[in-house]
């Protein structure tokens, strides 16, 4: 567990500040992120064994990739795509801190290392991005309980992203889509819960 932490931790500091720039520079450097996206991703997709599921994230993936541009070039999308990222990754790390700490009843039919506590923790540590939209002025028409309502909501998605990625990968009896992020798997590994939740800002906006 330590060993997969440092490697998890070590992989977030490069990563994180690199997507981080991307998202911020936007134009070609965003382009060229996505682009990096979505042939690690092919790749990915490609070794799967059953082919009605390669279909299914080939299409997701492709349609993940417009939108997120979309909502990038939108106005306020800088902040959209930062918003939907820090959310992404603050439920990413409260699932993965309560589901290792506190562990409890697995979530077995879909994913043999899911856990209820890790779910729990997800919700939890997603209501912090509400700081960025209060800082930003995100949803500013709204008042904080819809906010809170809807970082809820988007993290609940995100959840239902992690656990469909989840039970594709059980299927094609795979442990990760890639081992490209030590620690962390994949680029689908990384992506999964994040495609959802970009369908529904997407429609939002």
């Amino acid at each position: 567990m330590i060993n997969n932490f440092f490697k998890r931790f070590c992989t977030s500091i490069i990563l994180a500040p690199v997507v981080m720039l991307c998202i911020y520079y936007g134009d070609n450097f965003f382009l060229g992120l996505l682009i990096t996206v979505l042939f690690v991703g092919i790749y990915e997709i490609y070794n799967l064994k059953i082919l009605y599921t390669k279909l299914l994230l080939f299409f997701l993936l492709f349609f993940f990739t417009f939108l997120i541009f979309k909502i990038r070039v939108s106005e306020n999308g800088m902040l959209y795509v930062f918003y939907i990222i820090i959310l992404t990754w603050l439920s990413d790390i409260g699932g993965y801190v309560f589901g290792k700490l506190i562990g409890g009843k697995k979530i077995k039919f879909i994913s043999p290392n899911k856990t209820f506590s890790g779910f729990l923790g997800s919700i939890l540590f997603s209501q912090f991005s509400i700081i960025f939209i209060i800082n930003f002025n995100l949803f500013i028409e709204y008042d904080l309980l819809f906010k809170i309502i809807i970082t809820t909501s988007l993290c609940l998605l995100i959840i239902i992203g992690d656990l469909f990625f989840s039970y594709i990968k059980r299927i094609n009896k795979i442990k990760d889509y890639s081992n490209i992020f030590p620690g962390h798997g994949g680029m689908f590994d990384r992506i999964d819960g994040l495609i959802f939740a970009v369908i529904f800002i997407n429609i939002y906006l």
